[in-house]
């Protein structure tokens, strides 16, 4: 019914055991895993990290919300205030570094505006009230952006996406840490903060949200996987990441 599912396996590569693995601290880090191309799995978005910050899905009909496509199942947004609601974990809010990961298809940006991933809290996101903001990743005005709050201070990378929502699938990704804020468009580095003041996570204790969250840029299109550590993402696994299919 989904196509080919990405379901990890020895055959395709992965390793049987952490001793038998090539990269055996490949995943350290992980602290949230929504893989929709699994399979669909109702009005709950379980988490595979093993942390079990699992997400419901808030203004969504299970039903039509999930769909299929050729790199498995995924749900679908229609930027009508339709999002992912994980709570608050400590996990999710680590003090001073943090990567984030998604894989998205646009059918339109409403107009050019999507949230991708974000624990702000709704009326601080985007470019708002630092106070509230932690983390975000978000494409504004054909601008991919990614923004980190101390709760006084922002450091933020973005970079032109322009075309992007042509049906094609697209990965995004962001890692920081004090001193380093930086963004990465299909698996490759495309922008940094070339000032970066921050000096931590904003402490907030706000939800997680996957794709748009309540506010006024909620995402159109589909997303099929998604991902946070509580650690720097090296480039080299994302670009692997951004491969996979």
């Amino acid at each position: 019914m989904y196509g080919d599912l990405v379901i990890p396996s020895y055959g395709q590569g992965y390793a049987r055991s952490q001793s038998e693995a090539a990269n055996p601290g490949l995943w350290n880090g992980l602290v949230g895993l929504w893989q929709m191309t699994l399979g669909t799995t109702g009005s709950e978005l379980f988490d595979h990290s093993g942390y079990a910050n699992n997400g419901t899905l808030e203004n969504m009909d299970p039903g039509t919300d999930w769909v299929g496509s050729e790199r498995g199942a995924a749900l679908s947004f229609d930027a009508n205030d339709q999002f992912v609601k994980v709570l608050h974990s400590p996990v999710l809010q680590p003090s001073d570094v943090v990567s984030v990961g998604i894989w998205w298809r646009s059918s339109g940006l409403v107009g050019d505006d999507g949230g991708l991933i974000s624990k702000s809290f709704n009326e601080a996101k985007y470019f708002s009230s630092t106070a509230n903001k932690v983390y975000e990743l978000a494409i504004l005005s054909d601008t991919m952006y990614w923004q980190v709050s101390d709760g006084s201070s922002n450091d933020s990378a973005s970079s032109s996406v322009a075309g992007s929502d042509d049906g094609t699938w697209r990965f995004a990704a962001a890692t920081f840490k004090p001193g380093e804020c930086l963004l990465y468009f299909d698996g490759e580095p495309v922008a940094s903060d070339a000032s970066p003041n921050a000096t931590g996570i904003n402490p907030q204790t706000n939800w997680l949200d996957i794709g748009g969250g309540g506010s006024q840029y909620d995402f159109a299109g589909e997303i099929d996987l998604a991902f946070v550590f509580e650690d720097v993402v090296y480039v080299g696994f994302l670009q692997f990441f951004s491969q996979e299919s």
